[in-house]
């Protein structure tokens, strides 16, 4: 910096001038303010004026010249960056001192060169520069420069969680920790959610939805990050699960439905709409007996969404299948087939031709009676508000056998013949017959008239035929025992010998003739 100095004369000066030395060099007239480059210079002046003698020397103390303040490129601030790269910079200045301990710089100081480099929080410099013929300058201060932690960085905060989430923080400095809330409050090295390896980083568990994590990062050599925060990370409740899913099932089913959300309340629906808070809750096993029914269910938590909507198959639930009694079999005349279901109020509805029965078939009358062979049942039970139970059928088609024929006499002993008479209790059935011991069938004798026998030892087979029937079982008479009828003796000719209860002797003919009215002649010999 320059230095000036001016002389100014105040007038005449009494008394007799002492002696003085005279300025080496140059001894200008001043007419200006004198401009001093030099530190340390040293001014000299005396006053001349006409007429008088010259006034004494004046003599200014040394004037210090300092160089030019030194100025910081940049001039303190915050980064992130892993250091400060700092110039230092005064005009035409030799060399420019510093320290960074905040102590006083002097000529045996740090001597900047190129850049100073700075890699620690909280750094002041402190710079003087020095020119030639120039004292130092006076001293120049920055601003702070503050290393700041980088700011933590959020992994996995853009996922909808179920239930809970974790979201990862880290930090890129080594040594650097990490502190951070996540209930709105700014984070401090006081606050109680603390990583301490942020480059490893660690898990935050979020239960709650629209949580916002934030977070700094702090480390023995840097200042507090800025504060960094998550997105708004959404928490919903897992959508409940409804056990059995629909399906098919007889009189009632019970369903559960359930959630691992803990703290969660699960609301549902039967009639098809959408449920909210307002629908009934779900606490214990429920029952359907409707057919047709849609479970649809939500879990609603406080502090999450709502889960998204579960939405069941179709329960269909049906009457439960008929069962018959009898299944099968073969018959005389008919059979009473009693057809119930374990449904109550349930209605059976049956067709007898073999066709599917529905719930437009005619509800059966119990029992249902079959009077015809090959006759197959099928049923089925309906109830309001059910499916059709499933087709219940017999076993195997039934047999209905006519009536057997009714035989009188049924066998005994008869004179000469016997006039058998036989019946069926069905009046359109037709019965055959046999007397030769053969079986009868529908090539065998048609009874139209009472049957005459006048063989011995004859039996009457015969069954009966009935439209829609089988042949009935054959009808078995006891043997028939057929006696020859009395004689009866008549004589012509004269009488001999003496006659006896048993016999009577003739001398010409005699003529016998029995009850089957044939004769017999014969010569009886009379002995001499």
């Amino acid at each position: 910096m320059k230095g000036q100095c001016s002389c100014v004369c105040l007038g005449p000066v009494n008394g007799e001038p002492g002696a003085v030395s005279v300025p080496k060099g140059k001894t200008l007239l001043y007419t200006q303010p004198i401009a001093i480059e030099v530190t340390q210079s040293v001014i000299k002046a005396l006053v001349r004026a006409e007429g008088m003698e010259n006034s004494a020397v004046h003599t200014c103390a040394a004037l210090a010249i300092t160089s030019p303040l030194p100025t910081f490129e940049p001039n303190g601030g915050s980064s992130t960056a892993l250091d400060f790269k700092v110039r230092l910079e005064s005009p035409n200045a030799q060399a420019i001192y510093y320290t960074l301990d905040n102590s006083d710089p002097d000529e045996t100081s740090l001597k900047f060169n190129d850049e100073i480099v700075i890699s620690t929080t909280n750094v002041t410099i402190r710079a003087r520069a020095k020119m030639e013929n120039k004292d130092l300058s006076m001293m120049a201060c920055s601003n702070v420069y503050e290393l700041l932690e980088v700011s933590p960085l959020f992994r996995g905060d853009d996922t909808q969680f179920e239930s809970e989430g974790r979201v990862y923080i880290s930090c890129a400095t080594p040594g650097c920790s990490i502190y951070w809330t996540s209930d709105g409050s700014a984070p401090t090295v006081f606050s109680a959610g603390h990583i301490t390896d942020g480059v490893v980083g660690g898990a935050v568990t979020v239960e709650k939805t629209n949580t916002v994590i934030r977070g700094i990062a702090t480390s023995a050599t840097r200042s507090i990050s800025a504060i960094s925060e998550s997105k708004i990370i959404h928490v919903i409740a897992v959508k409940p699960v409804i056990e059995p899913n629909g399906g098919l099932f007889v009189d009632s089913v019970q369903f559960l439905l359930s959630t691992p959300t803990p703290g969660s309340e699960i609301y549902y629906t039967l009639d098809g709409s959408d449920p909210n808070e307002g629908s009934r809750r779900f606490g214990h096993a429920l029952s359907l007996s409707a057919t047709g029914i849609v479970v649809k269910a939500i879990a609603i938590h406080p502090d999450m969404r709502h889960s998204d909507l579960a939405v069941s198959n179709d329960f269909k639930v049906t009457a439960a299948a008929p069962t018959l009694d009898p299944l099968a079999g073969t018959y005389i005349g008919q059979v009473e087939v009693n057809i119930v279901s374990t449904t109550a109020g349930s209605a059976i509805r049956c067709t007898t031709d073999g066709s599917i029965p529905t719930e437009s078939s005619a509800v059966c009358l119990m029992p249902v009676v079959v009077t015809q062979t090959g006759t197959m049942i099928k049923a089925v039970a309906t109830k309001d508000g059910m499916s059709v139970s499933a087709v219940a059928s017999l076993a195997a088609a039934f047999v209905i056998k006519g009536v057997s024929p009714v035989v009188s006499p049924n066998g005994g002993s008869f004179t000469e013949s016997a006039t058998v008479v036989l019946s069926c209790s069905n009046p359109t059935a037709k019965i055959y017959w046999t007397l030769d011991g053969s079986m009868p069938t529908a090539e065998a004798t048609l009874y139209t008239e009472p049957i005459v026998i006048e063989d011995n030892d004859s039996i009457v087979k015969a069954i009966s035929i009935a439209e829609g029937k089988s042949p009935s079982e054959p009808m078995t008479s006891r043997l028939f025992t057929i006696e020859a009828g009395r004689v009866e003796f008549t004589a012509e000719g004269n009488k001999w010998g003496e006659e006896t209860a048993t016999s009577e002797g003739f001398v010409e003919e005699v003529k016998v003739r029995s009850c089957h009215s044939f004769v017999l002649a014969a010569a009886l010999l009379a002995s001499a």
